[in-house]
């Protein structure tokens, strides 16, 4: 079972996407983690991925591609786990490796999210930054979510201005609905 979760920056994706994994007792992936990984190598790679992440800027589709796999490698995960963060771009849809059971799309309003995003003071959290990747996401990443609207897979949409426990109790209800768990 893969289970993609989606989100602009800031909508409580990672949190949800842990939560997901941990209650069907499945592995989290996360291409933003592994890529914040390749960052601090000290390599050419690393300082490549570490400007295009401060800049705002999405990895590209062979570097993203490369590390994601190699991720589900080194860590022997085969055909079912969620993944967040991935795919970011119609483009690297056909690279998922396995058939999608699932998507979930967790939305916020721009103006709550940026509050988020920038109060969370990550290195990479400034407003330009932060305004930069939510343009991004847009334009990138929801062409993703609709072709998977479009290819008959169940989206669940999720917002997640309701306090976590209330969110959480719509994500058991989708779950149980979906999977029986």
């Amino acid at each position: 079972m893969i289970i993609l979760v989606f989100g602009s920056q800031g909508s409580g994706k990672t949190t949800h996407a842990h939560y997901i994994a941990n209650k069907l007792g499945l592995p989290y992936v996360s291409t933003g983690e592994i890529l914040r990984k390749i960052q601090e190598e000290p390599t050419e790679l690393g300082r490549k991925v570490k400007d295009l992440i401060s800049k705002g800027f999405i990895v590209p589709d062979d570097i993203t591609v490369d590390a994601f796999k190699k991720y589900l490698d080194d860590n022997q995960i085969k055909d079912s786990f969620v993944l967040e963060g991935f795919p970011r771009t119609t483009s690297q849809v056909e690279l998922v490796p396995y058939p999608v059971s699932m998507v979930f799309e967790f939305v916020l309003g721009e103006k709550t999210a940026v509050e988020r995003l920038h109060k969370r003071g990550r290195h990479d959290d400034s407003l330009e930054i932060i305004h930069q990747r939510l343009k991004l996401f847009k334009e990138k990443t929801l062409p993703v979510i609709e072709y998977y609207k479009k290819s008959g897979i169940p989206i669940f949409v999720v917002s997640n201005e309701p306090p976590i426990e209330e969110v959480q109790k719509e994500i058991d209800e989708l779950l149980k609905k979906q999977t029986g768990n």
